[in-house]
């Protein structure tokens, strides 16, 4: 009797670790799965903060280029100006002076 008692508890044991390992295995196949969710999150967010990022760069370049095309304008705008004023003051024909005192008094 004490044979069977014992044999059946050993087979218990057995059953019941058993159970524990296999509780533990999908639990840590549970766990493998979610890292693996996070880390492709992770991923993810970091390729958008990258996109966004390389955003910001392009966006800066063309601010810089823009801001150089806007100085040269103003440039190019200040000579128009000073040729007109230049013809004005230079010219005899009183035509010529009135369409651009015309002109200037329309700006």
């Amino acid at each position: 009797m004490l044979i069977i008692g014992l044999v059946t508890g050993v087979v218990l044991g057995a059953l019941l670790m058993n159970l524990v390992v296999e509780e533990d295995k999908k639990i840590n196949n549970l766990l493998k799965k979610t890292i693996n969710n996070l880390e492709n999150d992770l991923k993810l967010a970091n390729s958008k903060i990258e996109n966004k990022d390389n955003l910001i760069k392009d966006l800066q370049e063309e601010n810089i280029i823009l801001l150089d095309n806007s100085a040269e304008l103003r440039s190019k705008v200040t000579d128009l100006e000073n040729n007109i004023e230049l013809l004005s003051n230079n010219s005899k024909n009183n035509k010529i002076k009135e369409l651009i005192s015309d002109s200037e008094s329309q700006n």
